[in-house]
């Protein structure tokens, strides 16, 4: 369920005119509602919080991008169903701008306790990049040493050259 979720999310991202608000909202309503009363928020509640809980983030990643212009009814349903489930998973993070837009919400909705608020960001550490300072090639002043170079190079090529020719022979 979360894969068809995120497979509608990706063809939304890609192609936006393939996927309409109405199919959002019977998505919606369907893995949230369960509006054909098959049990799946006791299933998910038992198996799989954390899948229903990236599920409506997923859900509401796409109102936050534009690509669903959810009810403000659905939009309190899923944060509230979302605040439900966050006690019942430990190890979920949602993505910062999506924890934090749900946060956003969950204030404007009068309703606190977000995934936002259980884990901040962590503390990165690490190298600190300095400017260096530009270094100067060294001049090439005695151009004999140069010239040794090209002679010797010269010689080199000149006696393989030689063996070669009396290899052949």
């Amino acid at each position: 369920m979360l894969d068809v979720t995120n497979n509608i999310f990706g063809w939304q991202v890609t192609a936006p005119e393939t996927v309409r608000d109405d199919q959002w909202e019977t998505l919606s309503e369907v893995l949230i509602d369960d509006k054909y009363q098959l049990e799946l928020n006791e299933w998910f509640e038992q198996h799989q919080p954390a899948a229903q809980m990236q599920i409506i983030e997923r859900m509401l990643e796409a109102v936050r991008k534009g690509y669903w212009e959810a009810s403000e009814e659905r939009l309190r349903s899923l944060i509230e169903h979302h605040q439900e489930l966050e006690p019942m998973v430990e190890h979920h993070k949602a993505h910062d701008v999506t924890a934090a837009y749900i946060n956003d919400l969950a204030t404007g909705f009068g309703m606190l306790g977000t995934a936002a608020d259980v884990n901040p960001s962590p503390t990165i550490s690490g190298n600190v990049m300095s400017e260096v300072e530009n270094v100067t090639m060294p001049e090439l002043e005695d151009t004999k040493l140069l010239l040794l170079i090209l002679f010797s190079l010269a010689c080199v090529a000149f006696g393989a050259l030689r063996q070669h020719r009396q290899m052949r022979d």
